[in-house]
C-alpha cells in the first residue's frame, strides 16, 4: 500500500498545481490504517498534496463506526492528523472544489434527524470555515457537486426531493459570499 501512496505523491510532483486527481476507490496513509473512502487529491499553491473524502472511525465490526469527512495534509513527505470537515455520523457523497485564491470548498451529505442534508464547509490554509447547511427544508438532499470558477464564482448543486419527484437545486457564491 506504501506504493499506492507513493505513486500518489509522484504524480503530484508533476501536476499542475491546482489539478485534481482522479478519484480513487480508496487511499491509505502513512498516518493511520483507518480507510479513506473517495478520497480525491490536489496540489495546493505551496506544493503539498490535500486529500478530502470520507474516513471511517471507530471499530468497523460494530454500529457504533462513524464516518466523517476529513482533510489530509502532506507536507515534506508526512501526512497531517485528519481535519474533520464534518461531525462523525452518516456522511456520503463529498466533493470539494479550490478557489483562484486556494481556499478549498468542501461539500457532502449528511443524514441526521431522519433527513439527509447538503453541507458545506470552506478550508482556507489552515482555518476551517463554519458548517452551513444548504439544502434546507427537502426530506432528502443527495450528491452535492461544487465547482470553482477563475473569477471567484463558486458553484453547488444537489438532488432534492420534491413531492416525490427529485429536481436540482443550487447555490452560488462570489468572492467568499
Amino acid at each position: 500500500m506504501r506504493i499506492l501512496v507513493l505513486l500518489f505523491a509522484a504524480c503530484a510532483l508533476f501536476a499542475h498545481p491546482r489539478e485534481l486527481f482522479p478519484p480513487w476507490p480508496a487511499v491509505w496513509t502513512s498516518y493511520d490504517t483507518r480507510p479513506k473512502d473517495c478520497h480525491r487529491g490536489f496540489r495546493d499553491a505551496r506544493g503539498r498534496m490535500i486529500l478530502v473524502g470520507v474516513e471511517t472511525f471507530g471499530d468497523l465490526r460494530t454500529e457504533e463506526a462513524r464516518q466523517a469527512v476529513t482533510l489530509l495534509v502532506n507536507e515534506r513527505g508526512f501526512w497531517s492528523e485528519p481535519i474533520r470537515i464534518s461531525e462523525p455520523g452518516i456522511v456520503y457523497f463529498s466533493d470539494f472544489a479550490v478557489d483562484a485564491s486556494g481556499k478549498v470548498w468542501i461539500t457532502w451529505s449528511e443524514f441526521g434527524a431522519g433527513v439527509w442534508r447538503v453541507m458545506t464547509r470552506t478550508w482556507d490554509n489552515g482555518t476551517l470555515g463554519t458548517a452551513q447547511e444548504l439544502s434546507g427544508g427537502a426530506s432528502v438532499s443527495l450528491q452535492p457537486v461544487i465547482a470553482a470558477l477563475p473569477s471567484g464564482e463558486v458553484y453547488a448543486a444537489w438532488e432534492a426531493d420534491a413531492g416525490g419527484r427529485f429536481e436540482i437545486r443550487g447555490r452560488s457564491w462570489k468572492g467568499g459570499k
